[in-house]
């Protein structure tokens, strides 16, 4: 009894040594966001757009924020929105000067423990001329 313990404890440190462990890794995955503004109609002013990734958790419930690119100075944030379920966010009716805005979908974090960190990208959208 004593020997088949011992070998039982020798095979399992045995698997112990050869099993190979679960490997840590990183996984980034790509962002974009779009934006555009309504030039007419009663939404004039309106900035939307939407957020793309390669991991469909990347898009929904994305925070994105509009700034006006200021000279000089920190860009001056106009607002936020959240991305619905198919990635799309509006920022309705803003009074909007002559400048240049854009979106910009912060990097995010799905997953982080000591073995998995899985991560969304920042993105930021092309520059809007409003004139």
């Amino acid at each position: 009894m004593k020997r088949a313990l011992t070998t039982l404890a020798a095979t399992a440190l045995a698997c112990a040594v050869i099993a190979p462990a679960a490997e840590a890794h990183t996984i980034k995955y790509e962002t974009t966001v779009t934006a555009k503004v309504k030039k007419g109609g009663k939404d004039a002013g309106t900035i939307s757009g939407a957020v793309d990734s390669t991991s469909p958790r990347c898009v929904i419930d994305r925070e994105v924020k509009v700034f006006q690119h200021v000279d000089n100075a920190d860009d001056l944030l106009l607002g936020s929105d959240r991305t619905d379920d198919a990635g799309v966010w509006e920022l309705p009716t803003l009074s909007l000067t002559t400048g240049s805005y854009y979106a910009l979908a912060a990097k995010s974090v799905l997953k982080k423990n000591k073995r998995h960190r899985h991560v969304c990208k920042r993105a930021a959208s092309k520059d809007l001329s409003v004139k």
